[in-house]
């Protein structure tokens, strides 16, 4: 990621906060999580959890990339 662009950065960013909106949704349908076997809802979680910690080295990178332009 240290060769993205900013504009790169902010693209992925948006990319994977759908990712991240989308697990959230899924998390929160509670009809669908009680008809999911704990295998299934312990993978849902998983990648939730991956996808919010992509978006934090994200923007880490977005932050550095701002850091980097300005000084």
């Amino acid at each position: 990621m240290e060769s993205y662009t900013q504009d790169e950065l902010r693209q992925l960013r948006e990319l994977t906060m759908q990712s991240y909106t989308h697990y959230l949704n899924l998390l929160n349908d509670t009809l669908m999580i009680a008809n999911l076997q704990e295998g299934d809802r312990l993978a849902l979680k998983l990648c939730f959890q991956e996808t919010e910690e992509e978006l934090k080295l994200i923007d880490s990178y977005i932050e550095k990339a701002k850091t980097d332009s300005s000084g």
